[in-house]
């Protein structure tokens, strides 16, 4: 992360035998390793103190429909009250987006050490069923570093982030469900292609430019005495 990698962090909810947890109850279950991942990122900005945190439990179970998916919903795949935020480059494209079976909650303890420093962004919310009067909770979150070219911003080289409350969906409905596509979103955009290819743009219009310059060098009427 902090020589630039990406982290593509994934958490479940509390495990066997099944337990109804509170909001942001981080009582050890399959979102242990993530959240130690996450106390080594971002709590030393808080002198040490809880920033973020997986916890909690919701049967989820249901699917994120976007605004590109129109028609009948899938067989099989219930809608959720959630939606995604296709205008975040992870989302691009995406019909869909299976929850998982059962999923944890991300729990943002400490918002204002993220300040200035981070982006924190949820782009895919749900967690309930379609018609639900319950708020949707944040699914799928994006973290990015502060990239402010400040030679005194050591943050600016640092890598993005993110976090997957459902890692079920790996393994269940990964096609119909949209999560082949996601995946292969978040793992660009976790590499930075888009960041890339800005630099190429950038290069190719100062190439240009060096040429174009050299023409009207090369062109210039000469001189003689």
């Amino acid at each position: 992360h902090r020589r630039g990698g990406g982290l593509f962090l994934f958490g479940e909810n509390a495990g066997l035998p099944w337990k109804q947890l509170g909001y942001c109850d981080t009582t050890p279950g399959f979102f242990a390793e993530a959240n130690a991942v996450l106390a080594a990122l971002f709590d030393p900005l808080n002198a040490g103190g809880t920033v973020l945190r997986l916890g909690g439990n919701n049967v989820a179970t249901k699917t994120i429909y976007s605004e590109l998916a129109t028609g009948d919903d899938i067989p099989g795949l219930a809608r959720s009250n959630g939606s995604l935020q296709l205008n975040h480059l992870v989302m691009t494209g995406l019909r869909t987006l299976f929850e998982g079976d059962s999923v944890c909650i991300p729990c943002l303890k400490a918002a204002s050490a993220l300040q200035g420093k981070y982006t924190y962004a949820p782009i895919a919310t749900g967690g309930f069923a379609a018609g639900s009067s319950a708020k949707p909770d944040p699914v799928v979150v994006a973290i990015e570093p502060d990239k402010l070219d400040d030679a005194s911003n050591e943050r600016r080289h640092y890598g993005r982030v993110v976090i997957d409350t459902g890692f079920t969906k790996l393994e269940m409905n990964f096609e119909k469900g949209g999560t082949e596509r996601y995946i292969l979103n978040a793992c660009a955009w976790l590499v930075g292609i888009d960041q890339r290819l800005i630099v190429l743009g950038e290069r190719a219009a100062a190439l240009a430019d060096d040429a174009a310059n050299a023409r009207q060098v090369l062109n210039a009427p000469t001189t003689t005495r």
